[in-house]
């Protein structure tokens, strides 16, 4: 159903409409059952005051009853007994078109775990349609509530699809309060709504469990909002799809690309103060792709913008996305936005993507069209989406992105990165030398920059740590700015070793992409390696 709803909208809607099967996708299974339990019990109260020829229903409600493989049907109530002989998924299901079988919500758990079985399945689907055709006159309502990514086809088009999100902050924050009160512990309100926001992404379960870990560690004084953090990154790791990468570094601890960190400037304004960026009509920020040379702060420029935004950054591996089971990528894809969507605000950072999409030019065509069916609803969701999830995609090689990625709209930029330019290395030098502990001053910083002509940041720090095992080995002394320009002389650089694939990287950027570093002097380099020197001026 639109997104335009709520749950418990959609939920009434399908009921009055009369929906005989209708499929809640979630991975909270008792939290949503629990919920439409709220919702019936609310709607039975309603009933009275409506305009309904069913009188039965009217008077006596809509009874509300769970099946799962173990118990069978029953109420959620010890003092009712179960429906006997009903744990069998057939048996269930002949249940529903009995002629005793009351009007009602009637919600299947983990039903999906039965399409594997070939042997029940024909029976399975033919009693579904069938429910299909009585529910409707009878207000029998089936719902098959956890994973709903594999329906069989012979079925789907009986079927409406219903999404149950995790919680909200206004719902986590409810939890958090009660989850105080019953433990009868006196906590700060800040620190209340400050681990409901920390909360966000993770399962009602997993904030219960994250919350015993908090107080526990506190002594029942405080939530520390750093633990519930530290233990939804554990759970959100255990989806395979994200994982939190902690942003420790700021935007000084990156050298050189000028333009596009003034840019992440401005962007972060509008960001941070969602309100005053709705007053003024300005859409939420959707990300950028930036394209170029290997080691050049692609990656690390994603820690430094979370940081800068004042969010947490997640981590996409696009590759654990696809899987080998038909429906596997459809509903991996799905789960991939509904927890971004719940862990917002956010940035994501998608590294190397053009890695990932490799299967659009496969000759197998199925891995060409699960890449394709990919990559379309990637792009409808930066179109659709409306919360706060900035994206940060790179790319060592964007001739191998599919053109429609790279549209504008469907990013706010496409930025390119070149090789450092003289100031910037400078930059690059001063950075890692902090980094390891050293004053920059006491090295001819300068000199390196000139020597290491043609090194990407990566080869600049890689070259600063080889200086300090030679110096370790030689009694421990300092290293020296002779050390380093040693280590610059020995190093393989990549624009020698693809020099071709960084020229043609360099001739396809010129009008497509902006361009990252500000420098007066452009260093490009021709398929042997050697440098060529050319003027332009920005």
């Amino acid at each position: 159903m639109s997104m335009k709803f709520s749950f418990a909208e959609s939920f009434k809607i399908y009921l009055q409409g009369g929906f005989p099967l209708i499929a809640v996708n979630t991975v909270e299974v008792d939290r949503a059952s629990e919920t439409m339990q709220s919702l019936t019990t609310s709607i039975n109260k309603d009933l009275p005051r409506k305009k309904i020829v069913d009188e039965q229903l009217k008077s006596e409600g809509y009874v509300f009853m769970v099946w799962d493989c173990h118990t069978g049907w029953h109420q959620i109530s010890d003092q009712v007994k179960p429906v006997p002989d009903t744990a069998d998924p057939v048996k269930a299901l002949e249940y529903m078109l009995n002629d005793t079988t009351k009007a009602g919500v009637y919600i299947l758990q983990n039903f999906h775990l039965h399409w594997s079985d070939q042997y029940v399945l024909p029976m399975v689907i033919q009693l579904l349609r069938s429910i299909s055709t009585v529910g409707k006159t009878r207000h029998r309502h089936l719902f098959l509530v956890g994973d709903n990514s594999n329906i069989p086809v012979e079925i789907q088009r009986q079927i409406v699809m219903l999404e149950f999100m995790l919680p909200n902050k206004e719902e986590l924050e409810k939890y958090v309060s009660g989850y105080i009160h019953d433990m009868d512990l006196n906590i700060k309100k800040a620190d209340i709504l400050n681990a409901a926001e920390a909360s966000l992404g993770m399962s009602l379960y997993e904030v219960e469990s994250a919350m015993c870990v908090a107080l526990v560690s506190s002594k029942g004084k405080s939530i520390d909002k750093n633990v519930i953090f530290e233990e939804k990154a554990n759970a959100v790791k255990r989806s395979g799809l994200l994982e939190w990468i902690p942003t420790d570094i700021g935007m000084d601890s990156v050298g050189g690309l000028t333009n596009m960190k003034r840019w992440f400037s401005k962007v972060a304004k509008a960001f941070k103060d969602v309100k005053k960026a709705k007053e003024y009509n300005l859409p939420s920020p959707k990300g950028c792709i930036t394209v170029g040379i290997s080691g050049t702060g692609k990656s690390l420029s994603g820690k430094a913008v979370a940081n800068l935004f004042g969010v947490p950054l997640f981590r996409c591996d696009i590759g654990r996305v696809f899987g080998g089971i038909v429906g596997e990528t459809e509903r991996n894809t799905r789960e991939l936005f509904k927890l971004a969507e719940a862990l917002a605000p956010c940035v994501i950072l998608i590294d190397e993507l053009e890695k990932a999409l490799a299967g659009l030019g496969s000759s197998d065509h199925s891995d060409a069209g699960v890449t394709a069916r990919f990559i379309g609803n990637l792009l409808y969701w930066l179109e659709e989406k409306k919360a706060p999830i900035f994206i940060m995609a790179t790319a060592n090689d964007v001739t191998k992105l599919p053109p429609e990625l790279l549209r504008k709209g469907r990013f706010e930029e496409l930025w390119f990165v070149d090789l450092p330019s003289s100031d910037e290395r400078k930059e690059i030098f001063d950075i890692h030398i902090k980094k390891v502990g050293r004053e920059p001053k006491k090295y001819d910083t300068n000199k390196l920059a000139k020597e290491s002509d043609g090194l990407t940041g990566a080869e600049i720090e890689n070259c600063i740590r080889l200086s300090l095992f030679e110096a370790f080995d030689d009694n421990m002394r300092e290293p020296t700015t002779k050390d380093i320009l040693t280590a610059i002389k020995e190093i393989a650089p990549l624009v020698k070793t693809k020099a071709e694939d960084i020229e043609k990287q360099r001739k396809w950027s010129k009008g497509k992409a902006k361009l990252a570093n500000i420098t007066k002097e452009t260093e490009s380099w021709n398929v042997k390696g050697n440098r060529k020197r050319s003027m332009t001026l920005n």
